[in-house]
């Protein structure tokens, strides 16, 4: 019997690292885990972890997202607990009945993570999605929720699947027209003149969006005539913008109705994809989208079945 139970403990995973942040966490083989935070079930679900997952956030199942229908189809989160998180606390109470050995938390800072720790005597681990570098943010969590919950093998087989989509969208030759992508959201849709420096779909295919950001942080809403004196050859606009994009011509005095790209219908709609790297999935989906609308010809729907078996392991509609 002795024996039995050292074999046991010698082969019990054990990790200890620092996250996103900075901060040393050690973790004995977490094998019930809640993820909590924009992002942070979908880095786990990427990861295969869903057997190991003992609740999650309402907001999770509550869209229309391909996570969420995955969620809501998957036989290993069908009886799991909601938990409500407004960013800032957690429930000790519902955590104790959860057992729960691991918390990941994405997009929270460093005080509230240790406070998170203190309150629920178990490990913590951030991770952050950083907006001006999505994808590497992205694949950086990724890796540390591999190695703290050993999936790498996993990782590498996703991450090398992720980078194989890389080099093949820089590969295309995508140039020679002014591009604008409009529509982002900021705490809800801003229509098409809501816009941004940094967007990953875009930088995927090397172009770059012609709007001037040289007095704005990142993320800027433009006047219709600002937009006139840009005059884009194509432009793209978030699909959760449709109804906003309709007002805006509707309230633009007919401004925005003599944009180049309006005039000879090229304006295109791609998927949502929140600007801070939470759902990378669309971000491909999006920069194969913008490839084909430029010229670059390409099985959408077959590139998109790709893409979600990559990142989920099953095909969607």
């Amino acid at each position: 019997m002795r024996i039995f139970v050292c074999l046991i403990a010698f082969f019990a995973f054990s990790w200890g690292g620092v996250d996103s942040y900075g901060r040393l966490v050690e973790i004995k083989d977490a094998k019930r885990i809640v993820f909590i935070g924009e992002g942070a079930l979908r880095a786990g679900i990427y990861l295969g972890l869903e057997d190991k997952i003992v609740a999650i956030q309402k907001i999770d199942i509550a869209t229309n997202a391909p996570y969420s229908e995955f969620i809501r189809s998957s036989e290993s989160l069908k009886n799991v607990k909601l938990l409500e998180y407004d960013g800032y606390f957690v429930n000790k109470d519902e955590f104790s009945e959860l057992k729960a050995d691991l918390l990941v938390v994405a997009n929270a800072d460093k005080d509230r993570l240790d406070r998170f720790e203190r309150v629920l005597n178990i490990p913590v681990l951030g991770v952050k999605f950083d907006y001006k570098n999505p994808i590497k943010s992205f694949k950086d969590a990724v890796w540390i929720i591999a190695n703290a919950t050993n999936s790498q093998d996993r990782a590498n087989e996703f991450l090398e699947n992720v980078s194989s989509l890389e080099f093949e969208l820089s590969s295309y030759k995508v140039s020679g027209k002014k591009f604008y992508i409009g529509g982002l959201e900021y705490f809800g849709s801003r229509g098409i003149l809501a816009s941004s420096e940094n967007y990953a779909p875009f930088e995927l295919l090397g172009i770059k969006n012609e709007a001037d950001f040289t007095h704005a942080l990142n993320q800027i809403s433009f006047s219709a005539g600002t937009l006139l004196r840009i005059d884009p050859d194509i432009i793209f606009i978030d699909e959760n913008a449709k109804q906003s994009y309709k007002k805006d011509l509707d309230e633009s005095e007919r401004i925005l109705n003599l944009l180049s790209a309006i005039k000879e219908k090229q304006v295109y709609f791609v998927p949502n994809y929140i600007n801070y790297g939470i759902n990378i999935e669309n971000c491909f989906i999006g920069a194969y989208e913008i490839a084909y609308h430029t010229g670059i010809n390409l099985d959408l729907q077959a590139k998109k079945k790709q893409i979600y078996k990559i990142f989920y392991g099953k095909d969607f509609k």
